[in-house]
């Protein structure tokens, strides 16, 4: 093979995107370059030996390796412009019904309406002393006051009762012991009590736990009406 037919066959390859050179590139290798995409036609060629580079897509004999773009068809336009033809059809929008009947939701209200007025007012004074009918109901802040109950158990039994909504029983030691040990460290120091006790609570224990209390200061501020086995008598 002579010299100007091995300067024939082999390539400089310049690819510019990255900037790299191959040099001495068989011809059916920079083909199989160009047939596999690894060359595109802005890409540089020459001749090995020689100086003058030029565009792949110019070089009659490397250019035919390049991928050829299908002309278009009459019938791949006509297609492209055919309307396109869905599988479904838009459901039309019911007419809806703007009456609401509103009736059942006002007579449920109205029912819940009537329930809470007629239980609200139990709900707040409901306690588990029997303590008989007050004529009068005097208005007393809460602010350092003791609220104190005292409750007929049944068998001679009594039950204490600390603040307002009577949650926790005591018997009558651990309610005295509790008045003893708490009333010096409270903070603000107590100086009312209100006592509530059942209609069947003798009157000398409601009188005890005012002399208790008054140990410490603390008076009891409006009257409840207690019975006795007497009869009934106001605690101061």
């Amino acid at each position: 093979m002579s010299a100007t037919t091995d300067q024939a066959t082999f390539f400089d390859v310049w690819i510019t995107d990255r900037n790299l050179v191959y040099r001495k590139v068989p011809y059916t290798v920079v083909g199989n370059w160009v047939t596999e995409g690894r060359l595109l036609e802005g890409d540089r060629v020459r001749l090995s030996g020689t100086t003058t580079w030029q565009r792949l897509a110019e070089n009659p004999l490397l250019a035919a390796y390049l991928p050829k773009p299908e002309p278009v068809r009459i019938e791949d336009k006509a297609e492209a412009l055919k309307d396109i033809e869905l599988d479904f059809e838009p459901k039309k929008a019911e007419a809806e019904d703007d009456d609401v009947d509103m009736i059942p939701l006002i007579d449920i209200s109205m029912v819940l309406l009537v329930f809470f007025m007629m239980t609200a007012q139990n709900l707040l004074t409901l306690t588990p002393i029997d303590s008989p009918k007050a004529a009068n109901t005097l208005a007393i802040d809460s602010y350092g006051v003791i609220h104190v109950g005292i409750k007929d158990a049944g068998g001679g039994k009594l039950e204490y009762y600390f603040g307002e909504k009577y949650d926790e029983p005591y018997s009558e030691q651990q309610f005295y012991r509790i008045l003893q040990e708490e009333i010096p460290r409270a903070r603000p120091s107590p100086s009312r009590a209100i006592i509530t006790a059942g209609a069947k609570v003798p009157y000398e224990k409601v009188q005890e736990v005012t002399i208790e209390l008054q140990k410490f200061g603390i008076v009891s501020q409006g009257k409840v009406q207690a019975k006795t086995r007497g009869g009934s008598a106001p605690s101061e």
